[in-house]
């Protein structure tokens, strides 16, 4: 992308994503790295149950209309 389009998202400079990237799923390794198929499961469902529920705070309008899941 040209260099004006990224001068209107002066902030988006300071975001190392593949640092970040990297730094969580090291976090991700080291907490799932001896767990049973079925506990690994698990892990994933529960975060991505508590990622919803993040985002639902983030965005109430679709909060009222909630998720399957629930």
């Amino acid at each position: 992308m040209s260099s004006p389009f990224w001068e209107r998202f002066s902030g988006a400079s300071d975001i190392r994503c593949i640092e970040m990237k990297d730094h969580i799923h090291a976090q991700i390794a080291s907490k799932t790295r001896n767990l049973a198929p079925d506990a690994l499961v698990r892990y994933f469902h529960d975060a991505s149950q508590q990622f919803r529920r993040e985002m639902q705070h983030s965005y109430p309008e679709h909060a009222a209309k909630g998720t399957p899941d629930q």
